[in-house]
């Protein structure tokens, strides 16, 4: 629900904390792709553990233990941060 919400606001800033947790894999996926298209040029903050979302976001900012351990794009990130390759060669078998 919180996702829909923010697709229909229109806020110019958007901050979604977990907003797929009860969500499968699959589904999250699927979710993520179709919500990029709506917000197009909007400003999105998703905190989340699961990268789902990954392969869409513009930046990504890792943080471990409360500090940035990494900046960049996806592909930034899978090449040149273990942390981040590491956590999402775990999961990305998730995800379709």
């Amino acid at each position: 629900m919180s996702i829909a919400h923010a697709a229909l606001r229109k806020a110019p800033i958007c901050v979604l904390d977990e907003p797929t947790a009860s969500l499968d894999p699959v589904a999250e996926s699927n979710l993520y792709t179709d919500y990029k298209r709506v917000v197009r040029g909007d400003i999105n903050i998703l905190i989340t553990h699961r990268l789902g979302a990954a392969k869409i976001a513009d930046e990504i900012i890792l943080i471990d233990n409360g500090q940035v351990v990494g900046k960049g794009c996806h592909e930034y990130l899978i090449k040149n941060n273990s942390l981040y390759a590491n956590m999402y060669e775990s999961q990305k078998g998730w995800y379709v």
